[in-house]
This record gives C-alpha cells, structure tokens and sequence, in this order.
C-alpha cells in the first residue's frame, strides 16, 4: 500500500510528457502543461531544455552545449543573462524581450535577438 501511495506521488510531481517530431524532423517533447520542454534540431548535435516561470513564459534555457539562458527581473536589471564556457553577457529586455519555443524551433522576439545567440533568432 505505501509502494501505491508513492507511485501516486511520484506522478503529481512530475508531468508526463509526449515525445513528437516535425516536418523537418526536429524532435521536441511536450509536457501535460502543452509547454515544449526539450527540443532537438535534426540538422545540429544540440538539445535545449526549458524551465517555465509562473506566467508561463520561458524563463530559462539550457543547451546540450553548455549554453545557459536564464530571465533575470531586479531593479537594476531586466532582461537574460546568457553565458557559454568562455562568456557571460547581459540581453536588456529591449533587446530581447520575449523567448518561446513551438514545434519548429525556439523563437526570439526583440529589436536586436541576434545577441542572444539562439539557433533561431527571428
């Protein structure tokens, strides 16, 4: 019985989750929110995770590369704060302002989103 009430807990903790391929053949898995949670370009050797804030939005980014993306909010600074192996630089929210992901690959929304160095800055 206490085997059942831990399985029973296990699964509130974590979602499920539904694996699905595109028509480019990118793969991305879906959560039982409806957010993208991984995403693999067919094209490239690189896998990216997402974390969601509780508005929903993208609240961070990891890459299979060592690539961080992460949404900051203080009073000194709004907007990401990316870094690689070798850099860390700041993205002030005017500059990229919104970051989400849908089945064709991760979308940037801003004046200049090329800073951020997504795959996909459009």
């Amino acid at each position: 019985m206490a085997n059942q009430q831990n399985n029973s807990d296990e699964r509130k903790r974590c979602p499920s989750e539904s694996t699905y391929m595109n028509g480019s053949g990118d793969k991305y898995v879906v959560n039982d929110n409806g957010q993208i949670t991984n995403f693999k370009y067919n094209a490239q050797d690189m896998t990216f995770s997402f974390a969601y804030g509780e508005d929903g939005s993208v609240a961070a980014i990891d890459s299979s590369t060592g690539w961080t993306w992460k949404r900051m909010k203080s009073s000194d600074f709004s907007g990401w704060v990316v870094r690689n192996y070798f850099d860390r630089w700041q993205v002030p929210e005017d500059e990229c302002g919104a970051v989400y992901v849908e089945p064709t690959g991760i979308k940037a929304q801003g004046r200049n989103v090329s800073v951020m160095g997504l795959p996909e800055g459009n």
